[in-house]
């Protein structure tokens, strides 16, 4: 039993880097669930929330929708990934893509159910061993929406 619904909890979704960033949509985590229920198998997150210093780690995007994004109070300056406590920020959208590992779904039939059936994503690919799935496109290099 998870803490946020009957099978994820936020541990899953907390940056693997250690610094315990984990800002994310709740739509997110209801349509991970609805895609769990569908694929009838455990599903694991991979990756779900990271800062700026591990998504450059991992080779993420710079405006990767693993990263929360923040603006900077005053200036506007848009800020991707980690904030400290005492940047006067404001949230301008949490995390909205999560890498998912499976032990007994196979991967294509599950970026197929997320696809097909789970209306929320609108991104959805098999990488290298686990599927990516995103609320919306892929990301431009001009897009940091």
């Amino acid at each position: 039993m998870g803490d946020l619904t009957k099978h994820f909890s936020t541990w899953e979704f907390t940056c693997r880097c250690g610094c315990r960033l984990c800002m994310l949509d709740p739509e997110l985590v209801d349509a991970l669930e609805q895609l769990r229920v569908l694929s009838d198998g455990p599903l694991h997150v991979m990756s779900g929330t990271r800062c700026s210093r591990h998504n450059a780690v991992v080779g993420g995007h710079r405006a990767s929708l693993h990263q929360p994004k923040w603006k900077r109070r005053g200036d506007g300056e848009i800020i991707y990934g980690h904030c400290r406590e005492t940047d006067p920020v404001e949230l301008v959208r949490p995390t909205r893509a999560a890498d998912l590992v499976s032990s007994r779904v196979d991967l294509k039939r599950l970026a197929g159910i997320a696809e097909g059936a789970v209306k929320w994503f609108g991104h959805v690919y098999v990488g290298d061993g686990f599927v990516h799935v995103a609320k919306c496109r892929p990301i431009e290099d001009t897009d940091d929406s």
